[in-house]
């Protein structure tokens, strides 16, 4: 029986690993009014930028699987089919497409370019996290939640935002969360890879 190749073998070894760090950055979290702003990104991109694309895929859907089980990896140590099904979901169930893009299209550029280029692939591939995410938070707010709708419309009259519905829900469940997703989390992901990648290196 062929055993697998070390690199194969690193890389089944970081599905669940990948899977354990993105519910560890969930726990790093502050609440802007019911939506949790947390570290997940960070984890996700670094799932696309060291895992081929099959593995980033599996370890995030892996990371759902295990909130759907129950365990407490969702933000706020939250666990349960129905995390998968609230207002934030939509976020949640982007994450195995991303680190899979993240694999597919920056990762080959990982050894090539410099880390800026890389970290500007990864920001723009990220957008499909909350268009993914502020379609589904605006399809729960306007069935489901008074309370979130509320928070939003209350966040929109402080900013002197238009009152036009997409306006108000990409400001509230998207450019909000910006900053911090494209600076600190997806910034810290390229740096950290860049380290990470030249130990692998050296394992294989």
């Amino acid at each position: 029986m062929k055993r697998p190749a070390p690199k194969t073998t690193i890389q089944l070894t970081l599905i669940p690993l990948m899977s354990v760090l993105t519910g560890l950055m969930a726990q790093l979290y502050f609440y802007i009014g019911p939506i949790p702003y947390t570290m997940q990104n960070f984890a996700v991109i670094l799932t696309g930028l060291l895992l081929k694309p099959k593995f980033a895929f599996l370890a995030q859907l892996f990371y759902l699987f295990l909130i759907a089980l129950g365990l407490p990896l969702a933000a706020g140590f939250k666990g349960g089919f129905t995390v998968l099904l609230g207002p934030t979901a939509g976020y949640l169930w982007s994450f195995p497409l991303v680190a899979y893009l993240v694999s597919r299209i920056a990762r080959p550029f990982s050894n090539s370019s410099g880390a800026i280029k890389l970290w500007t692939i990864c920001n723009t591939i990220s957008i499909i996290t909350y268009i993914i995410g502020v379609l589904w938070l605006a399809y729960w707010v306007t069935l489901y939640d008074g309370v979130v709708l509320s928070w939003i419309m209350l966040v929109s009259s402080m900013l002197y935002l238009p009152k036009n519905f997409t306006i108000i829900i990409l400001s509230t469940g998207m450019f909000i969360f910006i900053p911090q997703d494209f600076l600190m989390d997806h910034l810290l992901a390229v740096i950290l890879y860049k380290k990470l990648s030249r130990i692998m290196e050296k394992l294989v």
